[in-house]
């Protein structure tokens, strides 16, 4: 019975499969299938393995920073204090204060308008406007114009 098909069922390779005895069995397709997961698997893992080498990395150059910033905080205030005393600081900072204290009552504190200096007798309401005064001279004219331009 060699070239004959054999139908299977569901219990065989597949619903209803086909499957010829002739027909070479592909083991190349099932290779590249079997070989697909570990690759993944494989490139996963490194990813994983790349992001933790990451994180370490990120995280000894920041301590790093930090250890530096704190040294030179340190080396500032050593050189700050050699140069003034603590007198000389704390009435530095008090004339500081004291003058932003001022620019901000200056700004809440309302302001009273001046009254003019005007005549006892003058203490009522300015009146309605007046007639208009007489017009100006007028200007000496210009040139005359040509408007042979304006007919090209």
């Amino acid at each position: 019975m060699e070239g004959t098909t054999v139908w299977r069922g569901a219990a065989g390779n597949g619903a209803l499969g086909k499957h010829s005895k002739d027909s070479p069995v592909r083991t190349e397709d099932c290779v590249k299938c079997s070989r697909f997961p570990a690759l993944l698997g494989c490139g996963i893992a490194m990813v994983s393995v790349f992001s933790l080498v990451f994180s370490l990395l990120a995280h000894f150059r920041t301590s790093d920073l930090q250890s530096r910033v704190s040294h030179l905080e340190k080396q500032r205030y050593t050189q700050l204090s050699a140069l003034v005393s603590a007198d000389q600081m704390e009435t530095a900072i008090l004339g500081r204060v004291d003058q932003l204290l001022e620019e901000k009552l200056k700004s809440y504190i309302p302001r009273f308008r001046e009254v003019r200096d005007t005549s006892v007798k003058c203490l009522c309401p300015p009146g309605p406007p007046g007639a208009r005064g007489k017009r100006g001279h007028n200007g000496e004219k210009g040139p005359p114009v040509s408007n042979w331009h304006l007919f090209l």
